[in-house]
């Protein structure tokens, strides 16, 4: 079954987001004036990004080869992280603040480049920087930033941390779970305010 190139999904995640969606149904046309309906269908599935996922984009489109940077980080950030290696996760994290900051000049870059993004000042950077710090610490997210296709930004809240295990002491006695509470009088309380 054929499927649109890469090519032309690339250069529609290339159009600004408030063209997007009469480029694609444009090139929806098109294939169906080719006669090629499954290709019709599947550009027809594309979805227009936000401003911000454009923004993330056009860093992944025009700037492969920082956006595979990002991803060799993210990876040697796991990496750390699973070995608990305090002072080389403190190294990168170091270089994945100075790596975020430089890939969000260079959106900035790419934007003023682009005669339809919106003002310097209205751009979503915050946004952007999210999506970017989301990628370092979610492979899913770094597989769609590295892809150029992403739909809208990404946030992570606490980068590198793992859920917190459930510690309970085991003292190797059964007395420890049955105590509630520290004033076993409290319970009897209870029962005599009850039938009043």
């Amino acid at each position: 079954m054929p499927s649109p190139s890469p090519e032309l999904v690339q250069q529609l995640y290339r159009i600004p987001p408030d063209r997007f969606v009469a480029a694609r149904d444009a090139a929806v046309a098109e294939a169906r004036r080719a006669g090629d309906p499954a290709t019709a269908r599947e550009l027809a599935r594309l979805r227009r990004p936000t401003v911000a996922a454009w923004l993330v984009n056009l860093l992944a489109i025009h700037r492969p080869e920082l956006v595979a940077d990002l991803v060799q980080l993210a990876d040697a950030l796991r990496t750390a992280q699973r070995e608990l290696r305090g002072p080389r996760l403190r190294e990168l994290s170091a270089q994945r603040r100075a790596v975020v900051g430089a890939l969000v000049a260079e959106v900035r870059k790419l934007a003023a480049a682009e005669p339809d993004a919106p003002p310097a000042g209205k751009l979503p950077l915050a946004e952007v920087e999210a999506t970017l710090n989301a990628a370092l610490s979610d492979a899913e997210v770094a597989e769609q930033v590295r892809a150029g296709r992403l739909l809208r930004s990404a946030s992570y809240a606490g980068f590198g941390e793992v859920p917190r295990p459930q510690l309970r002491l085991v003292t190797g006695t059964d007395e420890e779970p049955e105590r509630p509470t520290r004033r076993p009088g409290a319970q009897r309380a209870r029962p005599e305010a009850a039938p009043r």
